[in-house]
Order: structure tokens, then sequence, then C-alpha cells
């Protein structure tokens, strides 16, 4: 009998653990989708500090030209927000662009590489942030060439085309 109860009792560890290893597996949508959406922000307030810096060289009294340093600060904020949306669990291609090169693939947590790409990412918005707070579209497109350069080569490296079906 005791034999029984050893082998049940191995039978339930075993089909636990199963079950927890699965669910530990599985990817979370909420953070891809949640990452998506900062992603996407980050997108919007460059494009408005891009039309604003324009409109600013064509008039210097242009009305945009006061909220450039808001969209700046969350344009930073945002950035500084980014190296926390690529943790484990986060990389499933049918859902996301986001390449499993970000991850190393021992560890599961983001490569070195990658983190550089982030922490050049962020020094980029610092400066367009420190150059925008005059309000000043023509000194903070100085700033946005870097800030492009930063966000081409990480997504030339780290973001597919398109999702895989």
């Amino acid at each position: 009998m005791n034999s029984h109860k050893n082998i049940v009792f191995v039978l339930l560890t075993c089909a636990l653990w199963a079950v927890s290893f699965q669910a530990g597996a599985k990817v979370n949508e909420n953070l891809i989708e949640y990452r998506q959406k900062i992603m996407s922000s980050i997108s919007s307030h460059l494009t408005a500090i891009k039309l604003i810096a324009k409109e600013h060289a064509k008039n210097k009294n242009s009305p945009l030209s006061k909220n450039l340093s808001d969209h700046a600060h969350v344009l930073n904020k945002l950035a500084n927000m980014a190296p926390e949306l690529f943790v484990e669990k986060s990389f499933e291609p049918s859902k996301s662009k986001a390449k499993e090169n970000i991850w190393d693939g021992k560890t599961k947590k983001m490569t070195h590489k990658f983190q550089k790409e982030m922490k050049n990412f962020i020094a980029a918005t610092d400066k367009v942030l420190k150059l925008s707070q005059g309000n000043d579209g023509a000194t903070a497109m100085t700033s946005l060439k870097t800030l492009g350069a930063s966000c081409k080569s990480c997504h030339t490296d780290y973001k597919a085309k398109n999702l895989v079906k």
C-alpha cells in the first residue's frame, strides 16, 4: 500500500510540475500589447516633436512651439519605461514584431547588446528633452537626428517587418 501511495504522490507531483511548467512558459499577451501601445505612443510623440520643429522653422512664433518641451518630456518618460517592456515571456512572433534576438537564448533576459541599444535610446531622448526646454524647434531638431538613428538601429536589428502567421 505504501508503494501505491508513493507512486500516486510521484504522479501527482509530476502532473503539478507539468501544469506549472506550461503555465510558466505561457507568453504574457498583456505585456506584448502594453509594449506595443507604449512604442506607438513613443512614435506619436516623436512625430509631434518633428511637426513642431518643422512648423517652428517656418514660423518662430508658432503656437505649437509651446508644446515642444511637453512632448519631449513625455517621450523621455516613455523611453525610460522601454527596457521594462522586454522581459522574458514577452516574445511571440505571431503577436509581436519583436525579434527573438532581443533575449539571450539561455537566460531569457535581454542581451547586453540590446540593453546598450536601450541606453542609447534613453540618452538620445535625454538630449531631445534638454534641447527642447526653450521650446525652440530648431535647437530640438538637431537632437532628433541622433534619436532617429537610435530608433532605426534598434528597429533594423530587433524588429521584424511582419508578424509570423
